[in-house]
């Protein structure tokens, strides 16, 4: 996630999706799973479009419940 967050940061106005999964494995010690990306990403203010991959039901539905809630496009 913490990489992510430097890509957006550097190249936000260039963003025209993000292609998000639930579940980091690998890169989950580099800042947790896709919902806390998406976290940050309401804070901020930066409703880019995202795109759900996860395979995990539960992550997913979370991380759609939030897009619902959050991102008025979604």
């Amino acid at each position: 996630m913490n990489q992510a967050i430097q890509v957006i940061r550097q190249f936000g106005g260039k963003i025209e999706l993000i292609d998000c999964d639930h579940d980091l494995r690998d890169y989950s010690g580099d800042g947790g799973d896709g919902i806390k990306l998406l976290d940050w990403l309401a804070e901020k203010g930066l409703f880019y479009k995202v795109k759900i991959h996860a395979m995990n039901p539960v992550g997913r539905m979370n991380m759609e419940r939030m897009l619902k809630r959050y991102w008025t496009q979604y």
